[in-house]
């Protein structure tokens, strides 16, 4: 079976796309790797019967993974995450239809996703794999971004570096965590940026914060840009799990921390900042 027009979510962490991931797999037609195909990568079938055994008894559950180990397997050693064109040899194509193809038939899907943030620097190597490719860009306002990136770095990444090895991740590494953050996630959503201008029709943003305040009319958004047929149970159903946010970023990201990243990015950030329509009507009637 031919792969037809795979689904990537693509971003830098923190941005929502464990939410996204969570709510798009919910499709019955949306097949993707998890647990038991990452652990027992060239064995889809064996994965797909540990995976079921493993429902029954409530050890192995099926959920999504983001699987980097299988995606990294023809470039592991790189210092950086970037993938081009030029890796998606014949070689790894077919590795890669094989494994997909596989799970889609054992599951009875009939479109492959994944989220990897990674993947935000890869876009060449999957729209060469596969040209059809579609790609979904949670965007989340960066304040919120920054601030829970530092406290996933603190919490699990002490002393390493937390997302995306862009070019220059290193340097990054040494700098304090709110201006490492802000940076990883300027370059990142300005390389996504890029890679959608070069390709029209490709790419839908969706905002973390339109999905949280209205997830069944954002989820209708995605199925309909993904060509996923829907209903109203299956809307209910794909979104069952979305929870109101808050502004618990404040309490990390303080006066003092903010001050020094827009003093270092200018108005660079200004654009990935979210402004919800009532706080906009509100900045616009108070203008001169």
């Amino acid at each position: 079976m031919a792969i037809d027009r795979p689904i990537f979510i693509v971003a830098p962490p923190r941005c929502g796309t464990t939410l996204l991931y969570q709510c798009l797999v919910a499709h019955p037609d949306v097949g993707y790797f998890n647990r038991a195909n990452r652990n027992w990568v060239d064995s889809p079938r064996l994965a797909h019967w540990i995976t079921k055994v493993g429902g029954l008894l409530g050890t192995y559950r099926d959920t999504p993974r983001e699987s980097r180990s299988i995606w990294f397997r023809f470039f592991p050693e790189r210092a950086v995450d970037v993938a081009d064109a030029r890796d998606a040899t014949p070689e790894a194509r077919a590795w890669f239809e094989e494994r997909i193809e596989a799970v889609l038939r054992l599951r009875g899907a009939k479109r492959y996703s994944n989220k990897l943030p990674a993947h935000s620097l890869q876009v060449d190597f999957l729209a060469a794999l596969w040209p059809d490719a579609l790609f979904l860009q949670p965007l989340r306002d960066w304040r919120a971004v920054v601030a829970s990136t530092m406290v996933k770095r603190e919490r699990d990444f002490t002393g390493q570096w937390f997302g995306v090895r862009a070019l220059g991740w290193q340097e990054q590494a040494k700098r304090p965590a709110h201006l490492a953050a802000a940076w990883h996630h300027r370059v990142v959503h300005e390389e996504l940026a890029r890679q959608a201008a070069a390709r029209p029709g490709r790419f839908l943003p969706v905002q973390y914060e339109e999905l949280l305040a209205a997830p069944q009319e954002t989820m209708r958004r995605v199925f309909d840009f993904c060509g996923l047929p829907h209903d109203a149970a299956l809307l209910a159903k794909a979104t069952a799990g979305v929870r109101p946010t808050s502004d618990k970023w404040r309490e990390t990201l303080t006066p003092p921390l903010l001050a020094e990243i827009e003093r270092e990015q200018g108005d660079a950030m200004r654009a990935y900042e979210w402004r919800s329509s009532a706080s906009s009507a509100a900045t616009a009637a108070a203008a001169p």
